[in-house]
Parts: structure tokens; C-alpha cells; sequence
């Protein structure tokens, strides 16, 4: 009489299996490491475009005082808030944005504002206010960098 009940051990996998799921596994991990490169590659140039697109590079703004605006005028009277910031303008329009920002120590998400014709710009962050005299017909740009506010005299307008 035997002693077999019906039970075996596990089948083993040929060699050649082994090899074909071997080659599976690394060929899903090239083409997920591929795909996720050409996205952080792709994400990285739009978040480029986007820097060059708002037009950060100017002149900085031409700084003044309380006293001297409300002499010369004009006041900034449309108020908003935007990225921490308490922003004015006299006239025209603004359109603020969180862009991405190479900033040397990888990106950063900094609050941009542009203004069309702004006439005079007035800034509260961090306690401080900065009133800047930029003139009618003349476009302008609010950035926020690394804490520091800075008014920028764009040389395109918005569109």
C-alpha cells in the first residue's frame, strides 16, 4: 500500500519563464522611469516659459513717498490681496499668477502681479509698504522672491 495522499509540492518555473518575467519587470521599470522623466522634463520647460511669459526682466519701479504721491498723485485706490500680499493700483488692469521659479537652490513657487498702466502701486507685506511711482502707460510687475518684494518695470505689456 502507498503512502500518497494526493499531495505534491508547488511547480517550479522553468528557466525560461524566469527569464521572460525578468524581462517583463525590467521593461515596466524603464518605461515608468521614461515616462516620468519626459513629464518632470516637460513640467520644467512650461514652468520656464512661464517666468519668460510674465516678463519679470525691466527696470526696477521708481520708488516714492506717501507725501509725494498724494501731492502728484495719482493714489492707488483698487486694493487687493494676493500670495501674502495687500497690492494697489491707481488704473488698469492686474492678473497675478504662482509661477515656478529656478531660483538656484531648485524651483519655488513665487506669487507674480502685472499691471497694465498701473499709474502708482502700492505694496503691504510683512509689515512693510512700498509705494511706487510707475507712471500712466507704462506696465509693471509685483514679485515676491525669497521674501523680498520687488516692483519691476515690464517691457511688454499683458496679453
Amino acid at each position: 500500500m502507498t503512502q500518497d495522499y494526493g499531495f505534491r509540492a508547488p511547480p517550479r518555473l522553468r528557466a525560461t519563464t524566469r527569464l521572460t518575467l525578468l524581462i517583463g519587470c525590467v521593461f515596466a521599470f524603464c518605461l515608468t522611469a521614461w515616462i516620468l522623466g519626459a513629464g518632470l522634463i516637460r513640467a520644467r520647460m512650461l514652468n520656464l516659459k512661464d517666468v519668460a511669459a510674465y516678463g519679470v526682466e525691466g527696470a526696477p519701479c521708481p520708488q516714492t513717498t506717501a507725501a509725494r504721491l498724494a501731492v502728484e498723485g495719482p493714489r492707488p485706490r483698487e486694493l487687493f490681496q494676493y500670495g501674502g500680499m495687500r497690492l494697489g493700483r491707481a488704473f488698469g488692469e492686474a492678473d497675478c499668477a504662482w509661477i515656478s521659479d529656478d531660483n538656484g537652490l531648485g524651483f519655488a513657487r513665487i506669487p507674480i502681479c502685472r499691471f497694465t498702466s498701473p499709474g502708482a502701486l502700492e505694496v503691504e507685506a510683512d509689515g512693510r509698504r512700498l509705494l511706487f511711482a510707475t507712471g500712466i502707460g507704462r506696465s509693471a510687475a509685483i514679485v515676491r522672491r525669497r521674501g523680498e518684494v520687488l516692483c519691476i518695470m515690464t517691457r511688454r505689456a499683458m496679453g
